[in-house]
């Protein structure tokens, strides 16, 4: 009988690998799935990474600019400088001519019995210095006329030039306030463009781990339904007690199924439901999903969780009860990895690769993966 089971034992291993793939159809699409996550992330990453490199050169471009204008202000206001300094050097000049005027003036009217045009004429010496003098205080007069006009002509220009230079230096302030402010914009739209990188990448790495870990899914599933699929055959073919392994186990002794416990009767109405990695619901189950599922209707408040939390939540018991959890360790992963509720008869239910059922608990896969009862 012992050599029997090895052969099918043997068999199954050599053929679950191409079962385990049909089993994982779901898992092979949520990498796909992903993976086109990470394309979309890494095509939209490539993109923000341009438009914050066309920023940046706006920015620069910006700021060229600004820089530009800064020196057209000095230069105005250096324009200005040299202008006021020749109003200055002109009013002087005016002033200094206005004074000669006034002290010519002056003499003029200490001397009032002496009259400059009669001066001129009696006190000439002959017809040719009379004119001669008289042609020199006309030179005179006109040139101090001359040099008024010019230098009231200058410095009205000059007031004009300042005016417009001044007009022109509050435009390139106003123009270096606006790009002072372009550049503001583009800063902030710089930090907002980063801030929605800096998301993308997260994003990115996120999806890229998400992508890692449903390839590892897909690997776990199929471990997992290889060693569901072992158990199947294990139980199929174990139609008497054997401790094969020489472990210490569960008890050989089977009976009937416990009727009356709640908890029991509450998992059993679920057989044939499907199993489904992660699956929760009635819809379909894994191990600890119906685990949670099960005692969650039957008063317990506790949350989902793995079979290595379940088990260092239960405290450990020698002598199960119909209700109490049948934990099993290293059937796909190291550490305790499969569990089921006793239902008497040396039984428990559990989440199998037919879906929910039944197994003995002196199945050669249950006695080479024991690891202990519990109670919550």
């Amino acid at each position: 009988m012992f050599k029997r089971k090895l052969t099918v034992l043997a068999i199954a291993g050599t053929f679950l690998v191409s079962l385990a793939p049909n089993a994982s159809v779901n898992a092979e699409t949520k990498v796909e799935k992903k993976q086109a996550e990470v394309d979309k992330f890494q095509s939209q990453f490539k993109k923000l990474s341009n438009d914050v490199k066309k920023i940046d050169q706006k920015i620069k471009d910006t700021k060229a600019k600004i820089q530009s204008k800064k020196e057209e202000i000095s230069e105005t206001q250096k324009i200005i400088q040299d202008k006021n300094a020749r109003i200055t050097y002109l009013q002087d000049r005016i002033e200094k001519r206005n004074e000669m005027l006034e002290d010519r003036l002056v003499a003029m009217q200490k001397q009032p019995k002496v009259n400059l045009v009669t001066d001129v004429l009696f006190n000439s010496d002959g017809i040719v210095d009379f004119f001669n003098r008289l042609n020199s205080i006309t030179t005179l007069f006109e040139a101090d006329q001359d040099i008024i006009k010019e230098q009231e002509s200058e410095q009205a220009e000059v007031e004009k030039e300042k005016q417009l230079v001044n007009e022109k230096k509050e435009s390139l302030v106003k123009a270096k306030e606006d790009l002072v402010a372009q550049e503001s914009d583009l800063s902030k739209s710089q930090a907002a463009k980063e801030k929605s990188l800096r998301s993308a990448e997260y994003r990115l790495k996120l999806a890229v781990k998400e992508l890692q870990d449903a390839k590892e899914d897909v690997r776990v599933r199929q471990l997992e339904q290889q060693s569901l699929e072992l158990a199947e055959l294990s139980n199929d073919s174990d139609d008497s007690s054997s401790n094969a392994s020489g472990n210490a186990g569960p008890s050989e002794n089977e009976g009937p199924v416990a009727s009356g416990n709640a908890i029991v009767d509450f998992a059993m109405q679920y057989q044939g439901v499907p199993y489904v990695f992660g699956g929760t619901s009635p819809s379909g189950f894994d191990c600890s999903g119906f685990i949670w599922y099960v005692y969650s209707h039957n008063g317990y408040g506790f949350s989902r969780a793995n079979v290595k939390s379940y088990w260092n939540m239960a405290t450990k018991i020698s002598s199960p009860q119909p209700g109490d959890l049948v934990f099993l360790e290293n059937t796909y992963i190291n550490g305790p990895s499969h569990m089921g509720i006793y239902i008497g008869g040396n039984k428990m239910v559990h989440a199998g690769s037919r879906g929910i059922g039944t197994i003995s608990l002196s199945s050669s896969w249950v006695r080479s993966h024991f690891l202990g009862y519990g109670r919550f």
